[in-house]
């Protein structure tokens, strides 16, 4: 008996009926269709009388596939997908992965970068009707549901060789999986050399490895993987001495994003130093009204462990966060933290700056933080200056008043990196803390919120929301006070304007 989950997270119980008559597929010595790479087959669905029905392919994985995808298309209801590696399926709560949208014709995408990832080997798949009653085509309940599926096997070839200190722009599309793969030939006696991805706006990784492309991360020789879209990685010799010969495969990827298409620019340079044309770090506008205002002063905070959003509270760049955005793996603050500020309302933020940690305070969860130049280390230019938030008073605030959240929350976009993004509600209520009193709110607070601005109708700014604590019936949002912040903190605040 095979299980799986229906609409109203009912469990249900389903047995095997008989799979149809099919089109371009062969069985295999167990009698399951298998299809083969570029084939559709044409099936259909026969609903049994407890509403329960599916029908089930074998695959095979060639060796040099990077990834694969699964397409079911001319279906008139909701049809779903789920595939296992080398067992047919038993449980649809024990597969390697699924598509089950409300979309009558899904897409299973699956890489070597996947988790659990991509094999070369068998694969079972079931196309499943999942939900408890027939479906309704043009006012009348059908029992046969018709489908295509078609199965796409993309195998990682080389767009081309690079030209050192030649920059390369391209774009990754979704019918190409989302990948890229490059090429540089070193010569001999080389130290090594470095690769710059920038200009784009999702979040792309770097895996390179010489004579051969990385397929996974264990052919990766070297590995450029961070939560930044600017992505940058040193390849140099594990031992000292010249860096070996030959040609050398770069593989470029967006392993968020599936259906997003994202321009890059990418460059090669024989040199540990970052290119020239990288350094430059653009003026911010002034003249702004206090929306816009508010919106450049409410950064993205890129950590080790994680990403959050951050406020401008210092024209010399001081930036407010909570101390659990700043946070590495091993307790302590991350090596490395980067700034990210919008330029425009539709696109992510540019990743543009490099900050140390000034004061932190995890008792309160607060963290202040100091910009000390450019992504790449470089000096600012002289009396360089930050759009910033005035300070409010959280203790003026009264129930019922209006408060907008300013941030860059995790479901703000559709690509690997997000636009900002402006809540609004109102002060809901208080809370005691040994620290303070903190803000309720019923303002949408997501995840990627957290160290950004909480501002009054005048934009100053009355905290960070930190907090959301959510029940099946709604949730519940806490703004933490600047009022909480350390005394002295306001002091070294003021130093800095």
């Amino acid at each position: 008996m095979k299980t799986k989950r229906c609409n109203l997270f009912l469990l249900c119980f389903f047995t095997i009926v008989a799979v149809q008559p099919l089109t371009a597929a062969k069985g295999d010595k167990y009698g399951v269709p298998e299809i083969n790479p570029g084939e559709t087959v044409q099936g259909k669905v026969e609903i049994s009388l407890d509403y329960s029905s599916y029908n089930t392919y074998t695959l095979r994985v060639p060796p040099d596939a990077f990834a694969i995808r699964l397409i079911i298309s001319e279906s008139p209801a909701d049809l779903d997908i789920f595939i296992k590696k080398g067992e047919e399926i038993q449980s649809y709560k024990d597969v390697d992965a699924s598509s089950e949208k409300e979309d009558y014709n899904e897409v299973l995408f699956l890489t070597r970068f996947s988790n659990p990832s991509l094999e070369s080997g068998r694969y079972f798949v079931d196309v499943t009707y999942q939900r408890s009653s027939l479906p309704d085509v043009g006012g009348k309940r059908i029992r046969t549901i018709p489908y295509a599926l078609t199965y796409q096997v993309l195998r990682a070839e080389s767009s081309g060789t690079l030209v050192p200190g030649k920059m390369y722009s391209s774009e990754l599309k979704p019918e190409a999986g989302m990948f890229q793969v490059l090429e540089v030939v070193v010569p001999p006696r080389s130290e090594g050399f470095r690769v710059d991805v920038f200009n784009a706006p999702g979040d792309l990784d770097l895996f390179v490895s010489r004579g051969k492309i990385p397929l996974s991360y264990e052919e990766a020789d070297y590995i450029g993987e961070s939560l930044l879209g600017n992505e940058q990685l040193m390849i140099k010799a594990e031992t000292p001495g010249p860096l070996p010969e030959g040609r050398y495969y770069i593989l470029v990827i967006d392993q968020l994003a599936e259906n997003r298409p994202g321009p890059f620019s990418l460059l090669v340079s024989f040199s540990d130093a970052p290119p020239a044309a990288l350094l430059k770090v653009p003026y911010l506008p002034d003249g702004l009204t206090d929306l816009e205002q508010a919106i450049m002063a409410t950064v993205e905070v890129i950590a080790e462990a994680g990403k959050g959003s951050g406020c401008l509270v210092s024209p010399r760049g001081l930036v407010l966060t909570n101390w659990h955005v700043v946070e590495g793996f091993s307790g302590d603050v991350s090596e490395n933290i980067y700034i990210a500020m919008s330029f425009s309302l539709d696109e992510p933020p540019r990743e543009l700056f490099k900050a140390e940690l000034l004061e932190s305070d995890p008792s309160r969860d607060f963290a202040l933080l100091k910009i000390t130049g450019g992504l790449y280390g470089q000096a600012l230019p002289r009396a360089y200056t930050f759009p910033y938030f005035r300070l409010g008073d959280p203790e003026e605030v009264e129930i019922g008043q209006p408060v907008s959240i300013i941030g860059f929350p995790s479901i703000g976009g559709t690509g690997s990196r997000v636009s900002v993004s402006l809540t609004r509600g109102i002060i809901s209520g208080f809370e005691k803390d040994i620290f303070g009193t903190l803000l309720k709110t019923d303002a949408k607070i997501i995840s990627g919120n957290s160290g950004g601005a909480a501002c009054n109708v005048y934009y100053e700014l009355l905290g960070l929301p930190t907090i959301v604590i959510s029940e099946e019936t709604g949730n519940m949002g806490f703004i933490y006070p600047v009022s909480m912040l350390p005394a002295s903190w306001f002091d070294l605040i003021g130093s800095f304007r």
